[in-house]
């Protein structure tokens, strides 16, 4: 009897070390804190993808010696050293112009009208972009919003933001923005803390987790809602790691990141509403519905700087308008966040004392490679042409987003594939995922451009013990 109970533990054991032999590890990086937004939707696409792989993928989340920076961790997946990524929108926009139409100022109302259309065609044709720089666009989540605060006066119209001194990064974009609403825009390194306490500094615009995390509201007084640049992130794979994946494994990677970032903006979502409840408590004056239609009015024009100038990048940038100004804005709600979600961001401790969230992560990386890429086809729909994965990739010029918009024949639609929804460890079975299938579009010819330097506009990635509140 010893002997069959031994036998069996060897060939238990044997059978264990086959498996984990035979699995493939995925490494994401995602260069954030337990906590962050990118970690939640990572921590989830762990969950799901293990557990529907019955162990063929192990997700290892930002491992040791990954590095800190966005634009290393990119390089890292184009080169499939590093296998998929959740990285913010703006560490791409060096890279491929086309992703800078996300950050538009006042683009888009509210985070439901963002998600409604970067789910779409119009995401797409920014998911078929970055595969000319060797990634392959999965699934968008969100930081959400940026916001002002200031201690001077609330702010609710054009007028009120006259000569406000407010903290920005070094951003040209930034400036541009606050420059064009009347404000005195002050480029400014992290920490701010003290300037604001101080008055050197009238205000700052941030998301509503930094306002929280750091403490702002011990500093500032008022906080308007302005939604004036909506932070993204891209859940990406390295291409020449995809086009390995048999179609059945890629299916099923996609689906786990699609869901994975559902849940994330939900949980976000959550969160955001709790925030702003305990900034309140905190005695902050919050103006929910300032005269947003102004300030989209004044800015407007920001669509000539130079950054939106190329012809591809204006087409989409018309394009993401037409669609937000088609989208119906929802009706607000306070989602409910999901169970496996709900952890101490925003609860209070036995002792009563605030636990705090996690440290923020870069939103805008310094760009060390900036790369020129040639104009990807787009079709009537602001989508670029199908075509055959297995086809090989063509050097020649392809038509510009331009001309295949005006083309009077379009191509051929995208296929719709349905993945059946999952099911949660309470046992709810969850919708199923309807996906839009874009083949690979051809490859352009590359020719690395002079490096450009560009200052972090987030905080440390550690919080200075000044602002931690202790």
């Amino acid at each position: 009897m010893k002997k069959i109970v031994f036998s069996l533990i060897l060939l238990s054991v044997f059978l264990s070390t086959t498996l984990l032999a035979a699995s493939q590890e995925i490494i994401l990086a995602t260069l954030t804190k337990p906590g962050s937004p990118q970690r939640i939707a990572a921590g989830k696409f762990k969950e799901l993808i293990e557990a529907q792989s019955t162990g063929k993928f192990v997700v290892t989340i930002d491992p040791a010696g990954l590095g800190s920076k966005e634009v290393e961790a990119i390089a890292g997946i184009q080169t499939n050293s590093i296998q998929m990524g959740i990285i913010a929108a703006s560490a791409f926009e060096d890279l491929d112009p086309i992703v800078r139409v996300i950050s538009f100022p006042f683009l888009f109302s509210n985070e439901q009208q963002a998600a409604a259309i970067l789910d779409g065609p119009l995401g797409a044709a920014i998911f078929r972009d970055i595969e000319t720089i060797g990634c392959k666009g999965l699934a968008f989540s969100e930081t959400g919003f940026r916001h002002l605060t200031n201690n001077i006066h609330p702010v609710n119209a054009l007028d009120d933001l006259s000569r406000l001194k407010i903290r920005i990064t070094s951003s040209p974009l930034q400036a541009a923005i606050w420059l064009k609403l009347g404000a005195n825009p002050t480029p400014k390194p992290w920490p701010i803390y003290s300037d604001l306490e101080q008055g050197f500094l009238d205000g700052q615009e941030n998301p509503l987790w930094i306002i929280e995390a750091y403490n702002i509201f011990e500093v500032q007084k008022y906080l308007t809602l302005t939604r004036h640049s909506y932070v993204a992130h891209i859940g990406v794979a390295s291409l020449k790691w995809w086009e390995t994946l048999t179609q059945q494994d890629q299916d099923m990677i996609r689906a786990a990141m699609i869901q994975a970032s559902r849940y994330q903006r939900m949980d976000q979502r959550a969160k955001e509403s709790a925030r702003l409840i305990f900034l309140k408590g905190k005695g902050m004056v919050v103006e929910e519905k300032p005269d947003i239609e102004a300030f989209r009015s004044r800015t407007a024009q920001l669509k000539e700087m130079p950054i939106y100038r190329e012809p591809r990048v204006q087409v989409l940038l018309a394009k993401m308008q037409e669609a937000a100004l088609l989208q119906p804005e929802p009706v607000a709600t306070s989602p409910e966040m999901p169970p496996e979600a709900r952890g101490p961001i925003d609860n209070t401790d036995r002792q009563g004392g605030r636990q705090q969230p996690a440290v923020p992560e870069s939103d805008l990386i310094p760009m060390q490679t900036v790369t020129e890429v040639k104009s990807t086809p787009m079709d009537s729909k602001g989508e670029p042409p199908l075509q055959d994965a297995a086809q090989p990739r063509e050097a020649e010029r392809q038509s510009t987003a331009l001309e295949l918009l005006d083309a009077p024949n379009p191509p051929e639609q995208p296929v719709q594939i349905i993945h059946e929804g999952q099911t949660t460890s309470e046992g709810e079975k969850l919708p199923p995922i309807i996906e839009e299938r874009i083949p690979p579009s051809p490859a352009p010819d590359t020719q690395p451009q002079p490096a450009s330097k560009q200052v972090s506009e987030a905080p440390p990635t550690e919080a200075p013990p000044s602002q931690t509140g202790q």
